[in-house]
């Protein structure tokens, strides 16, 4: 079994590195990446563990994109080995992720009876901060029971979107050595921005995810291949935040793909 996208504390997840993939492990996958959102932080913890553990393991990310049609949506890198190129992109991620989380707090503050200091915020996270972490702070403080109602407040207060041009992140993951592919499709509301993307230098699409129906794992295939892009699957694992998805799994809880079908892994 595989699973190509996956997530630790070090951005939204509620596991370590090490005990994503101690339960990988478990659960019988042999092939693991971890990727984060915007952040590489728990590759090294990662890396280590699934040593120990038997495991090949893929360094990976997933950074938050946008283009002239598409406000935001999501890229996976994998394979990077010049981690310093990424640098100045992570950099500027970082900032626009502040700049949005901030005015999200001052509007929560604004319009409703929760106020939540964003220094505060900061020390619960371990990495990145996105709306998320901060679902998973206001469980923490007692204000929701559970994620699910904290996610439905927060959207009440999402603002704009975050991230770095398309084109300047597929270039930052190739300079590091890896290959950029899209990150679960059926988000997108147009399809022909895979023509778009491939002209960019996108490698590949992750044809399977845990979110996409067999009719849509059919379809994203059939796009990939038609398109000559390269093949990922991955459950989305968030650890507790997530509790519905496993490693590994999709829909039914078959297995996400076949590791023949990615000769470049």
């Amino acid at each position: 079994m595989i699973d190509l996208h996956t997530h630790s504390f070090y951005s939204d997840g509620t596991f370590s590195p090490q005990e994503v993939v101690r339960l990988a492990q478990k659960e019988g996958i042999t092939t693991l990446a971890l990727t984060d959102h915007d952040t590489l932080s728990g590759l090294n913890e990662a890396e280590l563990e699934a040593q120990k553990q038997g495991i090949s393991f893929i360094r990976g990310i997933e950074l938050s994109v946008f283009d002239e049609k598409q406000a935001s949506f999501h890229i996976l890198g994998y394979k990077m080995q010049n981690l310093d190129a990424l640098s100045p992109i992570l950099e500027e991620i970082k900032q626009s992720r502040e700049e949005r989380m901030r005015a999200m707090l001052s509007k929560m503050k604004d319009e409703s009876e929760i106020s939540v200091s964003y220094d505060a915020l900061a020390e619960f996270c371990h990495g990145t901060i996105g709306s998320g972490n901060l679902a998973q702070y206001l469980v923490f403080q007692k204000f929701f029971k559970n994620f699910k109602e904290a996610d439905t407040f927060i959207k009440n207060f999402k603002g704009k979107p975050y991230g770095v041009f398309v084109k300047q992140a597929v270039e930052g993951i190739h300079q590091a050595g890896g290959l950029a592919f899209l990150a679960h499709p059926y988000v997108l509301k147009d399809d022909s921005i895979l023509s778009r993307l491939k002209e960019i230098g996108f490698d590949g699409l992750e044809y399977a995810h845990s979110n996409h129906s067999a009719e849509q794992t059919a379809f994203y295939l059939d796009l990939a291949n038609k398109a000559g892009m390269l093949l990922s699957a991955g459950s989305d694992f968030h650890g507790a935040y997530k509790p519905d998805v496993h490693l590994g799994v999709g829909k039914g809880k078959n297995p996400l793909s076949d590791k023949n079908m990615m000769n470049w892994l």
